[in-house]
C-alpha cells in the first residue's frame, strides 16, 4: 500500500462506500462547510484506484453544498477489499478514542475568542467550554501527573477511555460523571 498523488477529483466521479457507518449530521456538515470556506479544502479524501471513497464521506457531502464541481484527493493503491472495509471503519473511530485536555482547549479558544475569530469554525463553541482551568492570569493552575491522571475513566461498558467532565452516549442513556 503506498499513497501515490493527490489529485483533483470530479465530485460526480467519486463512489461513496455504501456501507459507510459513520453518520453525517446537518449540523456536522454544515460545520464543515464553515471549516472550508474558512480555510479551504486542505484536507483531502481519501480514494482508491477506482475512485471508491475510503475517507472523506462529510467533506465531499460539504463540498457538494458548496456547489463545488471537484475536490482534491489522495489515490491509494494495492490496498484488498477487507483491508478498505477495515480501514473505513478504522479511520472514522480511531480519532474518536483521544481525549481533549480541557486547560488547553479553553485556552485556545480563549486566544481565539480575544482574536475576535468565530470559534464555531472549530466545531467548539465559548458557551460548550469550562473556562474555570484557567485563572485571572491566563496561567494554568498547578496540578501534578498523579492527579491530571485521575481524572480519567474507563467506561465498563464499552472501554473508551474519557476524562470525569464529558458525557458520554450509550444508546438512549445519558452519564454524567461525578465531579
Amino acid at each position: 500500500m503506498a499513497m501515490q498523488k493527490i489529485k483533483k477529483v470530479k465530485i460526480k466521479d467519486l463512489k461513496p462506500y455504501e456501507n459507510n457507518a459513520k453518520i453525517h449530521s446537518d449540523y456536522q456538515v454544515g460545520l464543515l462547510v464553515k471549516s472550508i470556506e474558512e480555510f479551504g479544502f486542505i484536507n483531502p479524501v481519501l480514494i482508491d484506484e477506482e475512485n471508491n471513497v475510503l475517507a472523506g464521506h462529510g467533506r465531499i457531502e460539504a463540498a457538494k453544498r458548496l456547489k463545488l464541481k471537484e475536490l482534491p484527493a489522495i489515490v491509494i493503491e494495492g490496498m484488498t477489499e477487507t483491508e478498505k472495509q477495515a480501514y473505513i471503519i478504522a479511520d472514522n473511530r480511531l480519532s474518536e478514542l483521544a481525549m481533549w485536555d480541557n486547560r488547553i482547549i479553553a485556552q485556545e479558544l480563549k486566544d481565539l475568542e480575544e482574536a475576535d475569530f468565530d470559534t464555531n469554525v472549530t466545531g467548539f463553541s465559548v458557551e460548550d467550554i469550562d473556562f474555570s482551568f484557567l485563572d485571572e492570569t491566563n496561567e494554568e493552575p498547578e496540578e501534578d501527573n498523579s492527579t491530571k491522571e485521575m481524572h480519567i475513566c474507563e467506561c465498563p461498558r464499552c472501554k473508551c477511555l474519557f476524562s470525569r467532565n464529558e458525557i458520554i452516549t450509550h444508546g438512549n442513556e445519558y452519564v454524567e460523571k461525578p465531579n
